[in-house]
């Protein structure tokens, strides 16, 4: 049988760095992955751009986009006098090169601030004051659900408050059949402050447009809704998608051009829109031009029947405010945003608090309480040593209060202990 023997020169071509020693560092590995070509290439574009810059300057005398325009210009004729093929093969690296640069540029030309921000113990009790009062002002605040199935015997106020802590604390699971959450209503009155500042670290921004990865949530626990009109979640594209993952339905999305699964998430949606109509009483003396009775903003039409509106309600819980809930200044961060540490810490005593106030049978769902519960125990490192003895006797009564299993028991005492 005749054997194949490649050509020398072939083998010279592969440029294998066989008598290079074993890499000790990321220097010397990168040097290793680097062919001779490749170092060649490298070589060819910083000299280049240490030439085009000794030719042509820096970025001054015009504004700062047509500057940039201006040499990214100059640098494609640049490389296509040398000849076309480089012109084609490395005009984007130049330009990603020169766009880093102007960056870089750019950014000398401003000073940076230190923030001294304030104690998180005292954020996270700032917190807890400014989400009470306005969670508690019914001049101010409503909250609507059409199915008070799921909510049982647990007051709107409350079920919201264990919803939006669940939230931003645990992961959610299939078939929890948990209301999701809408905060809606006049704007500047302290919705993106309390509530979604707070979670954004375990948050993916939706965004209502195509080719932007909107359901890619990379492991957030939260899909949050920004500043939505309500079409979205009755009449848009993704009404149906949004849908099915509210009731933590298997739902497939393309991400990227792939067909991709997701994992049961959290839907908080905020909007200057209503989902449901909402009833204040006043209290006090009536203002001029103030009503009582707001309407829906989704009516009914012949493409969007009353049923469908009814189908997105009954798995929405929403919070509607009228207008800002007089929060006290000096409860108000100095400086930056609630983080959610503040939001955590701040609730935590409160949560414990809401679960002594029911029993499991007041639930309409078990996994309100058990995400609460375990919620309490993953994060109970983040309380102060002196108050840890106290709170662990009282999550071991809640354990009893709402016959937690061994397993879930060992499991909260493994994130009690870690």
């Amino acid at each position: 049988m005749a054997t194949f023997l490649p050509d020398f020169n072939d083998v010279c071509d592969l440029d294998l760095d066989l008598d290079l020693p074993l890499p000790t560092s990321s220097d010397s590995t990168s040097f290793v992955l680097l062919s001779n070509r490749d170092r060649l290439t490298e070589d060819f574009i910083k000299t280049f751009l240490d030439d085009f810059e000794r030719n042509n300057g820096s970025f001054h005398g015009m504004s700062a986009d047509l500057s940039l325009q201006k040499m990214l210009a100059k640098a494609e004729a640049e490389l296509n006098k040398q000849s076309l093929l480089i012109g084609h093969r490395y005009n984007p690296l130049v330009k990603d090169f020169i766009r880093a640069q102007f960056e870089r540029h750019l950014n000398s030309k401003y000073g940076r601030i230190v923030v001294e921000r304030e104690a998180e113990a005292v954020l996270a009790e700032k917190y807890r004051t400014c989400f009470n009062i306005f969670v508690n002002d019914k001049d101010c605040v409503n909250f609507a659900c059409l199915n008070r199935k799921l909510t049982k015997k647990i007051s709107l106020k409350h079920y919201f408050t264990l919803m939006f802590y669940n939230m931003a604390t645990v992961k959610r699971e299939q078939g929890d059949n948990c209301l999701c959450l809408l905060v809606v209503g006049a704007s500047s009155v302290g919705k993106s402050l309390l509530f979604e500042w707070p979670v954004q670290e375990v948050s993916h921004n939706f965004a209502n447009e195509a080719g932007v990865g909107r359901f890619d949530c990379l492991g957030k626990s939260i899909l949050l809704l920004h500043d939505i009109p309500m079409s979205v979640l009755t009449q848009a594209r993704d009404m149906e998608k949004l849908k099915g993952l509210a009731r933590t339905e298997p739902i497939q999305v393309k991400i990227q051009a792939k067909l991709t699964a997701l994992e049961p998430i959290f839907i908080l949606g905020t909007s200057n829109q209503l989902l449901y109509p909402h009833y204040f009483e006043f209290f006090g003396k009536q203002e001029k031009g103030t009503t009582n009775s707001y309407e829906s903003d989704v009516k009914p039409t012949k493409v969007r029947l009353e049923g469908d509106i009814n189908a997105v309600k009954f798995r929405y819980l929403e919070l509607m405010v009228r207008k800002a809930p007089p929060l006290p200044d000096d409860k108000l961060p100095r400086s930056g945003n609630f983080a959610r540490e503040h939001l955590i810490v701040g609730l935590y005593k409160d949560i414990i608090d809401i679960l002594f106030s029911y029993n499991p049978e007041d639930f309409g769902s078990d996994f309100v309480y058990n995400y609460a519960i375990t919620s309490l125990c993953r994060n109970f490192y983040m309380n102060p040593e002196e108050e840890k003895q106290e709170l662990n006797l009282r999550l071991v009564d809640l354990f009893l209060r709402y016959k937690f299993s061994d397993k879930q028991i060992e499991q909260c005492f493994t994130y009690l202990s870690a």
